[in-house]
């Protein structure tokens, strides 16, 4: 079963009620219940283009403008991790105030839930949708039953469907394909002119950027934001949770635009074949990535503690 899950959601009475009758009625052999918030299909779009919209000038440029296209894309990528960082902020709010609201039995109960007809003011003039459902549920099991089940069930599979998307293996391939795309679009560049081995170095910096770059960015990222989601507000805080989670992709994407320099000045230099190079190159991003999300991530980790504590 498959819900797209709203701020209106936990008050539906017609929603909970065929969630908890789902859950009451499945066994382990079913399918399970599958939870997506309907602001992950906008911010999933956003980051996608996000990321296509940093790797065009990769595509449009010259090669020969390398430090053009470097600069560029940087300040697109800081203006696109802002922008994520926001919006992080916001999926992982809403989420913790949905669980508050299920998990207090005098904000999400039977007689706090509504349906379409009481909210338009015809439940005096027609039967009411709400007491169906309430001789439905007194009939089928109870309404002490019914509650706990959106208290505790219903309540951990928003926990953990809600708060874990971003950190969902295929979501993050998805939104960072471009950067895959861009460097197949240099791959057929080089192969139409008779350059193996540059076609090949690329597919193979486009593969591990792909693989390798973009779950190393995001997922320290979302980490971050979610410790960073706490319900105080103060200037310092709105200004660590926009900046601060900004420092693990931009130092990220930094070595990946040195180690971008550097295989192509090895695979241009007498010193060695490309495949050396490439070798060498590998080897430098792997340092680079270590030792910069290493340093960035304690300093967000150090910060995000700093806020708990306070």
């Amino acid at each position: 079963m498959l819900v797209a899950w709203d701020s209106t959601t936990s008050h539906n009475l017609w929603c909970l009620f065929e969630i908890v009758s789902f859950l009451k009625t499945r066994n382990e052999e079913s399918r399970p219940l599958v939870i997506k918030p309907t602001f992950m299909g906008p911010f999933s779009i956003a980051v996608f283009l996000g990321a296509f919209f940093v790797m065009v000038p990769y595509c449009f440029f010259p090669v020969s403008d390398f430090v053009v296209i470097e600069i560029i894309s940087f300040v697109l990528a800081g203006l696109g991790v802002i922008c994520a960082s926001c919006a992080m902020h916001f999926l992982f709010q809403s989420a913790d105030e949905t669980l508050a609201q299920l998990k207090n039995s005098e904000k999400v109960s039977l007689q706090t839930c509504i349906c379409s007809c009481c909210k338009e003011g015809q439940e005096k003039k027609h039967l009411c949708d709400k007491e169906v459902i309430t001789e439905c549920i007194r009939d089928s099991y109870s309404i002490e039953s019914f509650e706990e089940v959106v208290r505790f069930a219903l309540h951990d599979a928003v926990k953990n469907q809600c708060r874990g998307t971003c950190r969902h293996p295929a979501w993050i391939l998805a939104v960072g394909s471009p950067l895959l795309w861009a460097n197949l679009d240099m791959v057929a560049t080089f192969a139409e002119q008779q350059d193996p081995e540059s076609a090949v170095a690329f597919l193979i910096y486009g593969l591990v950027s792909w693989l390798v770059l973009v779950p190393a960015v995001i997922f320290p990222f979302v980490f971050i934001c979610d410790a960073l989601a706490d319900e105080g507000s103060s200037t310092f805080r709105e200004l660590l949770r926009t900046f601060g989670p900004a420092c693990v992709p931009m130092s990220l994407v930094f070595s990946a635009a040195l180690t971008l320099k550097l295989s192509w000045g090895l695979a241009a230099s007498p010193l060695g074949s490309a495949g050396a190079g490439i070798g060498i190159c590998v080897g430098v991003w792997a340092g680079m990535l270590l030792c910069g999300g290493c340093c960035f991530s304690c300093v967000g980790l150090l910060s995000a503690m700093t806020i708990t504590c306070q």
